[in-house]
């Protein structure tokens, strides 16, 4: 990969780690930070929680942030929701800390983004780390879907839980 392939955004204090509960440290997934109290997910993260009121850490912040955490107030999903509508905001009940920031947002069509490079960070299989993925998107699905192909040796992959 050239330097000029580089798809890592300079800044990404607005990742986020999703937890069942203010103490835990297995995360369900991530998000994004999209404004002063609301972070972008999946809903198929949250969506099996007993209380539904998961906390949300800041891992990729700086200074003492990384241990920071809020309580979701409140949770929001698409009307009419189906399978393909895998979204949710989670709403905070106080502000995001100092050194949080805000992703980057853009709604392009999903042909427009073909042949363009992708990259994502997230928790696979809990991991209290973290890890990157990168490559990228190889087609325009339905539903306004697309699929991403990664040149990763870390997959982007579901996270699947114990019962």
């Amino acid at each position: 990969m050239n330097a000029g392939d580089q798809v890592h955004p300079e800044a990404d204090a607005w990742v986020v780690a999703i937890y069942a509960t203010k103490g835990d440290y297995d995360p369900l997934g991530s998000g994004i930070v999209i404004d002063d109290r609301r972070i972008l997910t999946c809903a198929h993260v949250i969506e099996d929680l007993a209380d539904g009121q998961p906390w949300v850490a800041f891992p990729k912040a700086v200074d003492d942030v990384p241990e920071a955490r809020r309580l979701v107030d409140r949770i929001v999903f698409p009307n009419a929701r189906t399978p393909v509508k895998d979204l949710a905001i989670l709403i905070l009940g106080e502000p995001m800390p100092a050194g949080v920031t805000q992703a980057t947002l853009r709604c392009p069509e999903p042909t427009a983004l073909v042949s363009k490079r992708w990259w994502a960070f997230g928790f696979p299989a809990g991991d209290l780390f973290g890890n990157s993925a990168e490559g990228e998107v190889g087609s325009s699905l339905s539903h306004g879907w697309i699929r991403l192909d990664t040149t990763s040796r870390y997959p982007v992959e579901r996270r699947t839980r114990s019962t």
